[in-house]
């Protein structure tokens, strides 16, 4: 489902043929939202927290909702296929190991985890990073999960957040 483009010459003008193939390149859903304020983990060791995100960088589509169900990209009718998922979180205690992993429904996809152990001064924390391509149906949604071995840890504000585009169908 690739689209060819059509090369201008120097000097040369952009027709309207070459602006459609441009427009039709960019018209796919894609979403990027990110964490303004901060978030606790659970009060429970080794639970997981579904990281709620309350900003939204760019957001074709209207996949994502603040206020509604906002830990949530959900994919829109019609845009079955598969999308590029990245996600991050961090949490600002050093010694704390962090497992971030995709959740789609609400389940965890297969291989999707990873865990990070925090380094240095409790300043740096522990990161989690994750990226995968997903196969997702219209209303699939995707959630972002961490899961810490310190209960109730604090997940640093601006550095979480969930990035889901639309890559073939």
């Amino acid at each position: 489902m690739g689209i060819a483009f059509t090369r201008a010459t120097v000097g040369g003008v952009i027709t309207s043929a070459m602006h459609n193939q441009l427009i039709d390149a960019w018209d796919n859903p894609i979403c990027r939202v990110t964490t303004a304020t901060v978030q606790t983990t659970s009060a429970t060791a080794g639970a997981l927290t579904v990281i709620n995100f309350d900003t939204e960088a760019f957001d074709v589509y209207g996949m994502h909702s603040t206020t509604t169900n906002n830990s949530r990209i959900t994919i829109p009718t019609g845009w079955g296929g598969y999308y590029l998922a990245f996600g991050r979180a961090r949490i600002n205690v050093g010694s704390a190991q962090l497992v971030t992993q995709f959740a789609v429904n609400g389940n965890q996809v297969g291989s999707s985890a990873d865990r990070s152990i925090g380094f240095g001064p409790s300043a740096q924390g522990a990161f989690g990073k994750v990226f995968d391509i997903l196969q997702l149906n219209a209303n699939d949604y995707v959630e972002l999960q961490v899961l810490s071995d310190t209960a109730s840890q604090t997940l640093v504000a601006g550095n979480c957040f969930l990035s889901l585009g639309f890559i073939h169908q």
